[in-house]
């Protein structure tokens, strides 16, 4: 798909869902405890299982992981709720992560009538990353029952 990166389907909580967990950016790990995921693997483990046949993993030339990338369904399946998880590693390949999130993207707003997700107010690697492959991240702040703070993000499918 991308020079240097390989997108493989994932089905289960497996290798390649493991070591993203165990090497969670730091910015993704404040988030998962921030927005009530528990623990990395948790995280990891819950995101894969809600998103059965749209879980990704993103690998290197080394086939290491470097991210996860998936969409659960919501509202009887009209709308997604995209999520990434990533290891620092997709950071030095930014370009080539933006491709696949733009190409993702594409591809989930045929299927659903809206896009969205909450993102943590300080993970501003994320914020940086939704807008630029074209989600609105909405100003207004939801404190989540646990203090948590989130910002809605959303795109309109085709």
């Amino acid at each position: 798909m991308t020079p240097g990166l390989t997108v493989i389907p994932i089905s289960t909580y497996d290798e390649h869902a493991r070591h993203v967990a165990r090497h969670l950016r730091e910015h993704d790990r404040a988030e998962v405890t921030a927005t009530g995921g528990g623990t990395p693997e948790n995280a990891v483990e819950l995101s894969v299982l809600v998103s059965p046949g749209e879980s990704y993993a993103v690998v290197n030339n080394a086939g290491e992981p470097l991210s996860l990338l998936g969409c659960s369904n919501m509202v009887l399946g009209t709308e997604g709720s995209p999520w990434m998880l990533a290891t620092d590693g997709a950071e030095r390949h930014r370009r080539a992560m933006i491709q696949i999130g733009l190409a993702y993207t594409r591809y989930l707003r045929d299927r659903y009538t809206r896009l969205w997700n909450v993102v943590h107010v300080d993970n501003h690697p994320s914020i940086r990353y939704l807008l630029t492959i074209g989600f609105e991240v909405h100003e207004q702040v939801i404190v989540l029952p646990n203090g948590g703070r989130v910002r809605l993000f959303d795109m309109m499918g085709k």
